[in-house]
């Protein structure tokens, strides 16, 4: 009995002293799962990156205006490790509600993860950039991936093929399912993507410029990875195949102009950006695209996000001619 009553009188003054921090910090109270803060923690100390945490961007932020936590959070901090180490079910009851003040989030970030309390200089690359990239959406079009020798020789080939046509045996080929795609060059690849927009009328039905379609399509090659599977070569054959599809079962009447348009840039689009790596290796592994995605299917997520994302860019961007509604 005397334990118990010991326990509930502990128990009531760390919940008073809480309600007091929270009282005395004033700020804004934040939705935060314990689950999350306590992930991105044991990222950090098994050496993976958090990069996407939006408390570590909101820390480093108010490192670099000057701002400092309460000196009495250190305490409840160090007691939310112990209790949510030692008790499963306090930890729901209680550490919930103190994670709730942005004080104690942001020192969450600064004692648990263990980020450099050196300031950042706006103008120089750091960390920072890492940040504000991955956790908050860039108020213009994101910063393109890099151009490595490889792609800029494989642009500048398929700028200089681009203007001809293929024979009407390849074209006839290429109708089919049976088109093999690997005895063709990366540029002739690309340059049979865009003979599909040719052939099925998309450039005049929705008003292309041509010179759009074609740094569109560069972008897509050059934000797929060298990976054994998951490749360029592998988006053109799921595209091809939908192409064949296309033509061989009169999709344009059966579905329409548009949604054979979606399919066709969905195919292409599908796995951009892959890393060689499934789902659950990134769940179990809590990879940065995991915590960003909260384990539903953040790879799919990826995909979309990033043709979204290259299609922000005006000179990349299709579907700069659809009303708002279409595009919606």
């Amino acid at each position: 009995m005397a334990i118990a009553i010991i326990a509930i009188t502990i128990i009531s003054i760390v919940m008073m002293g809480l309600m007091i921090v929270k009282s005395l910090c004033n700020l804004s109270v934040l939705s935060l799962s314990l689950s999350t803060v306590r992930m991105r923690v044991r990222r950090r100390q098994n050496g993976f990156k958090c990069d996407s945490g939006d408390l570590v961007l909101d820390y480093t932020r108010r490192r670099q205006a000057g701002s400092r936590p309460p000196t009495m959070t250190t305490l409840f901090l160090f007691l939310v490790e112990v209790v949510v180490d030692r008790w499963s079910m306090v930890r729901y009851i209680v550490i919930s509600e103190l994670l709730c003040s942005m004080a104690l989030i942001d020192f969450t970030a600064f004692c648990l993860a263990g980020l450099p309390t050196k300031r950042i200089s706006p103008g120089l690359p750091s960390e920072r950039s890492q940040f504000d990239g991955l956790s908050k959406r860039p108020l213009g079009p994101p910063h393109r991936k890099s151009s490595l020798p490889k792609h800029q020789e494989v642009k500048r080939r398929f700028l200089e093929i681009c203007d001809t046509t293929f024979s009407e045996e390849v074209r006839a080929a290429l109708r089919l399912p049976a088109f093999d795609s690997y005895e063709w060059s990366d540029a002739d690849v690309i340059h049979l993507m865009q003979t599909m927009f040719v052939e099925l009328g998309f450039i005049e039905k929705f008003s292309i410029p041509v010179d759009t379609l074609r740094e569109w399509l560069y972008e897509v090659y050059k934000h797929y990875n060298e990976v054994p599977f998951h490749n360029f070569r592998h988006c053109f054959c799921v595209a091809q195949m939908m192409y064949a599809i296309t033509r061989q079962a009169n999709l344009l009447s059966r579905l329409g102009d548009l949604e054979c348009l979606i399919l066709l840039v969905s195919c292409i689009c599908h796995d951009l950006d892959h890393p060689g790596y499934n789902n659950i290796y990134k769940i179990n592994a809590r990879t940065e695209l995991a915590v960003r995605y909260n384990d539903i299917s953040p790879l799919e997520n990826h995909h979309c996000s990033i043709a979204f994302r290259v299609l922000e860019h005006p000179e990349c961007n299709i579907f700069k001619n659809f009303s708002r509604d279409t595009f919606k």
